[in-house]
């Protein structure tokens, strides 16, 4: 796993063998959604033990994990183990709120293995070829007003 440091956030960029792409959109679209949601954006674990963002909202707190590589692909099926271990790992220091996992992606997310994760509770978020970090921001918004208090 490799860490960056940005603006006082830890960010997991990608483990070996990522391409120089997949890690550019990577930190464009975490750049982007740190842009956009200034405030909100909770500084996260130096271990890495946190998704890429943790954003608090006045009802919830949003753990947005980042997860790009070849579009062609589908979204790795460890992406629900990953969501549930990382919002075990986050609720103790968010008691009281509802956490919502929210995966950003621009793998191809198929209806069955959307259906699956959101019947998890985990929220997907597409990446399109020629991402806009302002559309993400407000698809992010959208699934947590979208999701169940």
């Amino acid at each position: 796993m490799a860490l960056n440091r940005h603006g006082g956030f830890v960010i997991d960029v990608g483990s070996l063998g990522a391409s120089p792409r997949t890690d550019r959109i990577r930190e464009s679209v975490l750049e982007g959604l740190t842009q956009e949601f200034g405030g909100a954006v909770l500084k996260a674990d130096a271990l890495g033990a946190n998704p890429e963002l943790v954003l608090k909202f006045p009802n919830a707190v949003a753990l947005v994990d980042i997860k790009t590589g070849d579009p062609s692909l589908s979204l790795p099926s460890s992406t629900d183990a990953r969501m549930a271990l990382l919002t075990r790992a986050v609720q103790p220091s968010h008691a009281g709120k509802k956490l919502v996992p929210i995966v950003v992606t621009n793998y191809q997310v198929f209806p069955a293995q959307k259906a699956a994760l959101e019947a998890s509770g985990i929220k997907i978020v597409s990446i399109d070829t020629g991402f806009d970090s302002k559309k993400i921001a407000e698809d992010v918004v959208q699934a947590i007003n979208a999701y169940q208090f």
